[in-house]
This record gives structure tokens, sequence and C-alpha cells, in this order.
């Protein structure tokens, strides 16, 4: 059966106006057919004409552009990847040439697979399917009502939004507002028609003449919003028309337009209402499930006829509403019998295994009142939904599972897993709605100690530090003794930490003993024990402690199958203590083994939490490019999974790449967001973090007083882990305006380090103050011996301040010759690195010696920070499929990077890379 109106026909009148959207919208178009990728956002408020024209688009571009669309449903919008299900249903045959890892998970993700739907595999896979896809032909993908597409498919298609080089793949975004994933794309603001094209429309809409001062209501009143205007004319009589009697009010135009929809509703028959309102809550739009459920209860097929008149919907290859508010106002206008009703309906005629989501959804909302049978299907659901990344999803079936439960403990425990969920959303207040409700009811030690830890975990969210701590050292407690409590304390240690607040230490202190049964083979127990121990006596007493537990991580690294750690607080308890210990070859082994296991396993939080510390091991190791690299790697997996991108290493980077405009701009934005980690709050740590970043800009720029100012209370906080980094800040600060008494209390400080903590980084940077706080020509000696030390611990970014400072030193003394060897080689170091004001400050320095200034050699400079990338991979025989996969491009635009990057090398194969581009990196 086929009810289609005539208003709602496939073939629409010719649009009016809209020519700068249009020509947006071509462009886009002679972009994909000329082999290039192109992405664009249009963003507009209800029945503006959004979909009018990505209707007219697709309409126009078929033929030798092929369309792939989907829409979003507000009811699907807790189903994850329901609309990439949409989108590459048909195509899901492509997954076969992607590599095993993505197509595992994207079939995963499409209900296809057992395999669980990593987000980022996921994402890389529809990248590659489109990419394949387009090499048949242009590939356009349409996707409108994009506010209402699943979370997970959103940002699966984002991420490939993003990534579109030299793949003649389009996609096009239609959605009522920009929301994050979608932020950054381009985008095109779609406003109302024109005056004169919103007046020919309603002489279109309306059979009789329009009353001039009418029409010029109208128009006014829905500011050219074409559906406002359609539905307007439609609603009111024509003796309305005609004396503007019945034009909107104040109200919302949503309002207004929702409020015709259910008039219209109100006015159909019985049976005609129920059968409307099973198609409102079935948001698949599949007509056989529309009649299987029609027959189920009762229901003539002819009784949808009147609603078909009435403008409501269609009935094609697809069920399909007249717009989206018409099905949202239909649904939530019937009453509760109604949908009831609907829902038991659908769910007997939804397939138990094909479907088995959608069943039980449809099931919890057909019964009143408990129901274990309705309750238990929504908790397999959920199981399924965190399987395959949607944990908004998870949490919302238990959400409703435990509406369902009649067994007090049992509901007790589902509403604590769905605010387990909800927190790790970002769902807090919604978290904490659902902890309040749990702790109502009879609830276990265990479950009091597992809401405590939950809503601690959420204070820290909300940058309550104090708070937070004391909720999860409660939790500990509660908890005695076991991995349990012992994983919940290193949470509140480390949160202490970071928040950098004093009164957390008599917390921590009391919460000691929980560390009596301390195994010694355990590397969490070896941490836990350290890093309280640093955070309520301090470095040096906690110094062996430390020294074990690095000692520990150490040997889990290097075993033949290194084992994962459990959670963000434990990864970055153990990747800071090499910064504490002043152990560089730890710091390198443990950063990277902890990336590559991460990846490996496909654990995006892990992974993302891990190259946070990349790009400053980069910087260090004299590769600013590098770090570069690392920092898009991280917003990658950010863009993937739905994880706050670290603003904070982005920042770092500019500082050291000498960006005054952007360290200053991140700067601005870290101060005032305070993005920190998922699940702990940075607290002033981001404060902290903009003083840093600025303070290197200033001593690049030779700017010392600012510098001194910024670092000198950075250094008294004496903050975990960020000593070897502040430390060398305020030593160059301190040295160029002559501060003596910073810098002997910076040789005290690193005299204790060493004392505790002997190693070549160490000992170069205390060697290196000596030599500023000594006088006469025993300061060249601690010069040298800086440098030694130093090079022996590979820090290359250290080496080359030292060599600044000696020549800068030896300037000011009147050595100008031995000046200009340290002051060329800090200059060629700092070139080399990308360092590019630490690099001018040695130049002007060298100027002033009497030297003339040496132009850099271009090399692979001249290649962007991806460009190089891609280059290094090539160069190690990595194939375009592999440097994708490890990059997160597809094969086509890694090709599209070697093409520019031969030509900018001036070779003509993969064999010449290693040769142009140098030593590779170790790391």
């Amino acid at each position: 059966m086929t009810l289609t109106a005539a208003h709602g026909a496939a073939t629409s009148p010719p649009l009016l106006g809209r020519e700068p959207e249009r020509a947006a919208l071509d462009a886009l178009v002679r972009a994909v057919r000329g082999g290039q990728g192109r992405a664009v956002v249009l963003a507009g408020e209800p029945g503006i004409g959004k979909s009018a024209l990505v209707d007219d688009l697709a309409h126009r571009a078929e033929g030798d552009v092929r369309v792939l669309r989907v829409t979003g449903v507000q009811a699907e919008m807790e189903l994850p990847f329901a609309g990439l299900h949409q989108l590459l249903g048909g195509v899901s045959d492509r997954a076969e040439r992607l590599p095993p890892p993505q197509r595992a998970a994207l079939l995963g993700a499409l209900g296809l697979g057992d395999h669980p739907a990593n987000p980022l595999l996921v994402a890389l896979a529809v990248l590659g399917v489109l990419s394949d896809l387009s090499t048949d032909a242009p590939l356009l993908c349409v996707v409108d009502d994009a506010q209402w597409l699943d979370r997970e498919s959103v940002r699966a298609l984002s991420f490939t939004a993003r990534r579109l080089r030299a793949e003649a793949v389009g996609l096009v975004f239609a959605a009522r507002e920009v929301g994050p994933e979608l932020a950054g794309l381009p985008l095109v603001t779609v406003t109302g028609l024109r005056t004169a094209d919103a007046g020919a429309l309603l002489d279109r809409a309306v059979a009789a003449p329009l009353d001039p001062a009418v029409r010029h209501l109208l128009v006014t009143e829905t500011r050219g919003n074409p559906l406002a205007l359609l539905e307007l004319s439609r609603g009111v009589s024509a003796t309305d028309l005609g004396g503007g009697f019945g034009l909107p009010g104040a109200a919302p135009l949503a309002e207004h337009l929702e409020a015709g929809y259910r008039r219209r509703l109100v006015a159909l028959p019985a049976d005609s209402r129920q059968l409307v309102v099973v198609a409102a809550a079935d948001v698949v739009g599949d007509p056989t499930v529309l009649w299987q459920a029609a027959d189920h209860l009762g229901l003539p097929h002819e009784a949808l006829s009147p609603a078909v008149a009435a403008g409501l919907l269609t009935v094609g290859a697809r069920v399909e509403f007249r717009h989206p508010l018409a099905r949202s106002a239909i649904y939530r206008g019937a009453d509760d019998e109604a949908r009831r009703r609907a829902h038991g309906a659908l769910a007997a005629v939804t397939d138990p295994d094909q479907d088995p989501d959608r069943r039980a959804w449809h099931a919890a909302q057909a019964v009143v009142g408990p129901d274990e049978a309705a309750a238990a299907a929504l908790e397999r659901s959920a199981r399924r939904a965190e399987a395959r990344g949607g944990v908004a999803a998870a949490a919302t079936f238990l959400d409703r599972a435990a509406v369902l439960t009649a067994d007090p403990a049992r509901r007790v425990r589902r509403l604590i897993e769905a605010a387990a969920l909800l927190r790790d959303a970002g769902a807090l207040d919604r978290a904490l709605v659902l902890l309040d409700a749990a702790e109502a009811g009879p609830v276990s030690e265990e479950q009091a100690a597992a809401i405590v830890l939950a809503r601690g975990v959420i204070a820290l969210g909300r940058h309550h530090g104090s708070d937070g701590v004391r909720l999860l050292v409660t939790a500990a407690h509660r908890l005695r003794t076991g991995s349990q409590a012992h994983a919940t304390l290193l949470e509140a240690v480390m949160a202490a930490m970071f928040v950098l607040e004093e009164d957390q230490k008599a917390d921590l202190v009391g919460a000691a003993r929980i560390l009596d049964d301390v195994d010694p083979d355990s590397t969490l127990d070896l941490l836990l024990e350290a890093r309280l121990a640093r955070v309520t006596h301090g470095f040096t007493a906690a110094a062996p402690a430390l020294r074990r537990a690095l000692d520990a991580a150490v040997a889990d690294a290097r075993a033949p199958d290194p084992p994962m750690v459990s959670s963000l607080a434990t990864l970055w308890g153990i990747l800071s203590l090499p910064n504490e210990l002043w152990d560089a070859p730890a710091r390198r082994l443990l950063i990277t083994t902890h990336i590559d296991v991460a990846r490996s396993h496909g654990a995006l939080t892990l992974l993302h939490g891990a190259l946070a510390h990349r790009p400053l091991l980069k910087v260090a190791e004299g590769d600013v490019d590098g770090a570069r690299l690392a920092v898009e790697e991280g917003q990658s997996i950010a863009q993937a999974s739905g994880a706050a991108p670290w603003v904070q290493t982005r920042l770092m980077v500019a500082a050291w790449a000498g960006d005054e405009d952007e360290t200053r701009r991140l700067a601005r934005a870290v101060r005032g967001d305070g993005a920190g980690p998922p699940g702990a709050s940075m607290g002033s740590l981001d404060t902290l973090l903009a003083d840093y970043a600025e303070t290197v800009l200033d001593n690049a720029a030779g700017r010392a007083d600012a510098a001194l100012r910024r670092v000198v209370p950075l250094f008294e906080r004496d903050f975990f882990a960020m000593g070897p980094w502040i430390l060398p800040e305020l030593v160059d600060a301190a040295a160029q305006t002559g501060a003596t008494a910073e810098l002997v209390r910076a040789r005290d400080w690193m005299e204790q380090q060493v004392a505790a903590a002997p190693t070549p980084w160490s000992i170069g940077l205390a060697e290196r103050v000596r030599a500023l706080t000594t006088d006469g020509d025993a300061a060249g000696e601690h010069f040298r011996l800086s440098i030694d030390h130093l090079l022996a611990a590979s820090v290359t970014a250290e080496v080359a301040r030292s060599h600044l400072l000696c020549g800068e030193w030896l300037r000011r003394r009147g050595a100008r010759a031995d000046a200009r060897h340290h002051l060329r080689q800090a200059e060629q170091a700092y070139l080399a690195m990308g360092a590019g004001a630490f690099a001018a400050r040695a130049t002007r320095a060298l100027r002033a010696t009497g030297a003339a200034a040496v132009v850099a050699e271009a090399g692979d400079r001249a290649l962007t920070a991806q460009e190089r990338g891609v280059a290094r991979l090539a160069a190690d025989g990595l194939t375009n499929p592999e440097i994708g996969a490890r990059l997160y491009l597809s094969p086509r635009t890694v090709q599209y990077h070697l093409r520019k990057v031969f030509s900018k090398l001036g070779i003509g194969s993969r064999h010449e890379l290693a040769g142009a581009l140098g030593p590779p990196d170790d790391a």
C-alpha cells in the first residue's frame, strides 16, 4: 500500500531564493567531482529549510555522484551507531576491504558481528569505506537532523569529515545548532527567506488571494521560516486570513507548529489516531512493521488514510512524517494508553533475534509498574550498548530498567550502575539524581561505598577538589581492604595532587592504615604507597618508595606482554614517576609502552591519557614537530571517543614553538575552561600550566623580568613531577635578570634532588645552577659538566639551554670567541628542534659577539608536521594503509601527502626518503 498526500509528493517545486546557500553547496559538489574531500554544516532553526536544501542538493548531484543519506531520529539517539547502520547498511560489503581490526569494529557497530565497536576503529573504518566507495564515483553523504543522530555515529562521521583531503567524498550535515562534535567544520547558517521569496511561497500555498496586510504580517511573524509559513497559512481559515485574527502571538514558532499538528491528530477518527501514534513510536519507518503492528492491534490499514489526507505523514518506501516536529508533537500529544498500546504492538512484531534492543525498549515502554522480564531485557541491552561504546545508551537502558524493578537490592544496583555510566558520559547532573534515588533505598555496605565513590568522582569532575578527595577517602575506608580500596585511594591521592590543595594532607594521612596489607609484588600497591608518601611527606622522604614503584613499573613495561593499567589515576601516577626521579630513559620507555599497549587494546581513554605525556617528551628530546604530531593524535582520539581534548599539551607545544599568538590564546582558554583529565579536576594545575607556558615564551623572547615574576610562585609550589620543567625556567629568568637570591634557592633545591635521585638529568641541571652561582673560571667547568651529563641523559632541549646560558655568561665576561661556540651550538639545536623563539634569542646573542647570522638548512623543516610524520613512517617501510591506520588518515590522503613530500624534498621514490630526511627519531 502506498499512501501519499499531494503536498508531500516526491517531486517538489523548485526552491525559492537560497542563492548563497546553494552556491556553498554547489562549491562542495564541484570539489568532490574534482577529487577533493569537503564537508559543511547547514545550521538553522526548525523548519528553516535545511532539509529542502539537502533534498535539492541530492537531486541535482545525482547522475555522476553517488548519494548516501541518513536522517537523525530523536527516539533513536540512545541506540549506538543507529545512524551508521542507516547510512552504511547497504554498502556493508565494502568492509571486507578494510584492515581486519577496522572491519571487525565496523561490523560490530552495525550489528553484523560480535567484536566490540571500538569508537576509533569504527571512525577509521567509516573513513576507509567512504574513501573506497569514492573510487567508483564521487560520493556525497547527507546527514539530515544531525542533532538527533546518536552520538557514536555523529562522532565517527565528524571524525571522517575532518580528514577528507584527497578523497572524492563530500559530507553535508544539517542541524538545528552546531554541537561540540561538529564545531570547527565549515558552517553555512540558514536564515529565513527574503520577503519577496516568502511572499511567493505563501502565494503557492494559499489558493485564495491574501489581504496584503495579512500577507506582510505572516511573513514578518514567521521571520521567513518556510515551514511556519506553510503550516500557519494552512491552520487558519480564509476569514482569519482576510482579517489577520488567526495569526500567532508571542509563543515560539515551534510551539505553534506542534500545536497545529496536535490539532490535526485530535480531529482524526480513533483508529486513525492510534495508527498514527504507532507510526510516531516506530522510528525505523518500515511500512511492513507499521502494517504488522496494525494487524496486531486489529486496526484496518485504511485507518491511516485520513492522517495522510491531513498532511501529517506519507507512506511509500518509508513512513515519513511531514516534519520531525510533527512526529514529536503527535507522540507527546497522545495519551499514555495510546502510547503503551503502540509500543506493545511494536514489541510484538519486532524480531527478538535481529533487533533485540529495539524490541526491549518498546516492551519496556508498554508496561505499567514493575516488570522484571522487561527490566532484565533492558539490562541485557545495556550490556550490548556498553560493549559497542554506547555509554549513554547503556545508562538510559539501565535507568529505565531500574524504574521497572521491584526487588530493592536489584533496583539499587541498576541505579548505581546507570549513574556510573552517566558519570563516564559526562552527564553529571543526571548521575547525581540517580545516586539520590539509589541512596533512598536499602543499600549494602558495598553499595554505599560505590555511591560515595561515584559522588567523589563527580565532585572532581565539577572541580570541587576538596569534596572529591574527602569522598574518595571515605569510599576507600568503607571498602576497607583489597585492590578496590587501594585503587579508590589512589584516585584520591592523584586528585589531591592535581588540585594542589594543602588541606588534603590530613584526609590522606588518616587513610594510610588502608595500606597495612601492601603487596610488594603489586605495582599498584607500590605506586599507592609512593604517591601517598609523596603527597603527605614530600619528595625527599618519599624518594625510596618512589624508586621502588618506578622499578616495578619499568619491569612491567619490559615484560614480553606488558600489562594494561586499569584507570587513568594509575596511568598518570606511573607516567609521572620518571619526572620526579629524573629518570629520562624510564620516561621514554613508560610513555612509549603505555601508548603502544593502550593502542593495541583499543583502550581509547587510556590512550588519550598516555598521549598527553608524549608532546613534552618529544620537546625534551628536541622534536617540536614530533610534539605537534603527538598533540594531533591526541585530538584525533578525543574526536573519535568524545573525550575533552588536551588543550594544555597544545598550549605547551605552542610555547616551545615560539608561537606568541597561539600561546596567549590557549593560555586564556586553559585558565578559563579548566579542561582536565576525564574523571579528575585539574584544579589550579590549569593555571600553573598556563603560567609555565607563558614563562617559556617570555624566556625565549628575552622578557626575563616577566618570566621571573611568573615562575617564582610556580617554583614555590613544588608541584609533583613539574620540577624538571619549572626549575630550568626559574634558572634562566634569574640568570638573565641577575636575581642571585633566586639562583641560590634553585641551587639548594637541586642539591636536595640530586641527593635523593642522582641521575645524569638531575646532575646536569644541578651543574648548570652551580655554574651560575660560582665566581671565576670554575663556572666554566660546571657548564661543561652540565652539558656532558645532559647529553648522556638525551634531553636535547636542556643541552641547548646549557649551551645558551653558557654562551651568554661568556659574552658577559668578554670571552667572545668561546661564547660564539656555545651560542652557535644553541642556535643550531633550537633550529633543529623547531623552537624558533629560542633560536632567535641565540642568534641575537651571537650578533652581539660580532658573529654573522647563519641560515639554517631547510632539509625536512620545509615539511609540515603531518607531512614529516607520513614521510618518517614511509621511510620505515610502512605501507599507505599502515600509515593511515597509525595517523588516522585514509590511504589516499597518505599518498596525497607523500606526493607533496617528494616534491618538497626533490626526490622521486620512497627509497630516497631515509636519506632526504636524515636520522630517524628514536621514539
